[in-house]
């Protein structure tokens, strides 16, 4: 039985991701973003609607951080975050 090395990031690490959808005849623009630099990361949500704009930005997890830099999916990561932009 041979193991597959898994991948792993070094360095700093950043993704940005864009949606847009249609809301009720009008759009919504949402920007989840996460940055991690050493140790320490921050998740973002970013939500544009009506010309008005909602950011909530949260750290990282130890476990998120380490998942990320596997390449791995991190299920509902920006769920907290999107839950404190619509409030």
């Amino acid at each position: 039985m041979t193991l597959r090395p898994t991948m792993t990031r070094s360095g700093p690490y950043n993704s940005t991701q864009f949606h847009r959808e249609m809301v009720n005849g009008t759009e919504q623009v949402k920007i989840q973003t996460v940055s991690i630099h050493g140790n320490k990361g921050t998740k973002e949500v970013t939500l544009i609607q009506d010309g008005k704009k909602k950011t909530h930005q949260t750290p990282l997890t130890r476990k998120q951080i380490k998942c990320i830099r596997k390449c791995q999916l991190v299920p509902g990561l920006f769920n907290d975050c999107e839950e404190k932009c619509t409030r």
